[in-house]
């Protein structure tokens, strides 16, 4: 399994209210920007993958596995979010199956009334870039943060072991290409066809 790394440029946003500006806090979630650079790291993690995410400054770290029937699980922390991939209006929703604390080999799912939910798409723009738009909301709550934006990957060398987080910095570009500096100036707009929720 080849390590991928990606970036482009993000719009992230905040919910409205102040409780949902506090459970984004507490999160530790990304701060709020109209043009956030962003980078990601992927690489082979024992039966799954590190997913390391960099807005900005701001890191956002979970693990993906999968756990069959062509279904994934990604941690964050305790919390366990369980997706199932499918095809809507020529890309790819991740529906949310489930939700869980988990602590060693301990899982308790929690119910419907009190789990996050993320709404997640991805669209292809072509061989090496992709359009995400993810939101994430608390029932009572709403919306906590959503981010979307296009991301360039590149695909390297195999990797048996994930990095260090000084090694994921050094492997990070230094400098933006003249792309995403255009970017950069555009305003993020809607993916084509379904869309996760309503823009915070």
């Amino acid at each position: 399994m080849a390590m991928v790394r990606g970036y482009g440029v993000f719009r992230v946003g905040r919910g409205d209210t102040r409780t949902a500006r506090a459970f984004a806090v507490l999160l530790r979630l990304p701060p709020a920007g109209d043009a956030v650079e962003t980078r990601l790291i992927v690489t082979p993690a024992g039966d799954g993958e590190l997913w390391l995410r960099t807005f900005g400054t701001h890191a956002l770290n979970t693990r993906q596995y999968p756990i069959g029937d062509g279904c994934f699980a990604e941690r964050h922390g305790v919390v366990e979010f369980r997706f199932r991939r499918e095809p809507c209006h020529g890309g790819t929703i991740f529906r949310q199956l489930d939700c869980a604390i988990v602590v060693g080999p301990l899982r308790a799912g929690l119910p419907r009334w009190c789990a996050p939910n993320v709404a997640a798409r991805e669209d292809r723009l072509g061989e090496r870039r992709v359009r995400i738009d993810v939101c994430v909301s608390l029932p009572l709550v709403g919306p906590i943060i959503r981010y979307a934006g296009e991301i360039d990957l590149e695909v390297g060398e195999r990797s048996d072991a994930h990095p260090s987080r000084e090694q994921a910095q050094r492997n990070e570009p230094g400098e933006r290409s003249a792309p995403a500096k255009r970017r950069a100036r555009e305003p993020v707009g809607e993916s084509e066809g379904q869309s996760p929720s309503d823009e915070i």
